[in-house]
């Protein structure tokens, strides 16, 4: 499991980028990363995570709902706000 600092939102670690969103009703969420979706992994209480190594400090992505062809940007993201 990974030590996060914040419960959602992308945290940067030494490893890469951990994604990490809730999303009770969705069946899947992936994280998009220029043309590449990676699907994230379903915990038990509605959160949805992955660690993507690739990823780093300033990778721009979104996240994709149960396999629809829109993507929607991170609710948690400070970049955003």
């Amino acid at each position: 499991m990974t030590i996060r600092r914040r419960a959602i939102g992308a945290e940067v670690t030494a490893e890469g980028v951990h994604f990490r969103v809730w999303a009770p009703a969705c069946r899947s969420v992936s994280v998009v990363i220029g043309a590449s979706a990676h699907a994230l992994e379903r915990e038990s209480d509605g959160h949805f995570s992955r660690l993507a190594p690739d990823a780093r400090a300033g990778t721009r992505y979104r996240f994709r709902l149960d396999g629809a062809k829109e993507t929607f940007p991170d609710p948690a993201a400070a970049a955003d706000r």
